[in-house]
């Protein structure tokens, strides 16, 4: 993983890689541009996670947002950080970049962020989740405990979501007019409050929804 993203309304099923690259400057670009606006290392962080299930297996390390252990919460822990230290640039390496990560679900290992507010974790529930082939049709399939419909998720859009730190940008459609979150991957409408993961149909029990 980069820094910067924001991962939203998603099911992940594998572990995510988060590794800092400071002894390489990377180029970042204008919004919506290839056009090269700068260059910086890669300090990590500075993500948004919300509304996502994360299931775990056996022998699979790094499924969730634990990864992020140690790091801030907000722009002002960052400047409160940095000025505990007498130095110059070198202090910011070892000040952790702020995330933003609220309801989400972890199941079967999955790990939290340490500082999440609100989420759901069944550490031994066990989705058995699986993509189904029928001819030419492809479903979801899992199952889901009944603590799933006590946490919803909000819809999210440019305005909830955090400006981008280093890229100086906001998360906006490609002809700069607000994103919103408010469809799932079925092209069904969101309701204000509903179930996380990528669709509105998921429910508590099993699952078998036709995604192709």
């Amino acid at each position: 993983m980069s820094q910067g993203g924001a991962y939203i309304n998603n099911l992940i099923a594998g572990k995510m890689v988060h590794q800092k690259i400071l002894d390489r400057s990377t180029q970042y670009h204008l919004p919506h541009s290839t056009q090269v606006k700068g260059f910086s290392f890669i300090y990590g962080g500075d993500d948004r996670f919300y509304n996502n299930i994360f299931i775990g297996a056996e022998g699979l390390e790094g499924v969730g947002t634990s990864h992020y252990k140690g790091y801030n919460t907000s722009l002002e822990e960052i400047i409160e950080e940095v000025h505990k230290e007498h130095g110059d640039h070198n202090t910011f390496y070892a000040v952790e970049q702020p995330v933003y990560i609220n309801n989400n679900a972890y199941f079967n290992g999955a790990e939290p962020f340490e500082r999440e507010q609100d989420k759901l974790v069944e550490e031994d529930f066990d989705p058995k989740f699986s993509i189904v082939e029928e001819g030419d049709e492809v479903y979801l399939s899992c199952e889901l405990p009944d603590s799933f419909e006590e946490i919803k998720g909000e819809i999210h859009s440019t305005s909830t979501l955090e400006r981008v730190r280093i890229v100086d940008a906001e998360f906006e459609n490609p002809d700069g007019s607000e994103m919103v979150l408010d469809t799932d991957m079925l092209d069904n409408e969101k309701p204000e409050k509903g179930p996380l993961g990528p669709i509105s149909l998921l429910k508590k029990g099993k699952n078998y929804i036709k995604v192709w």
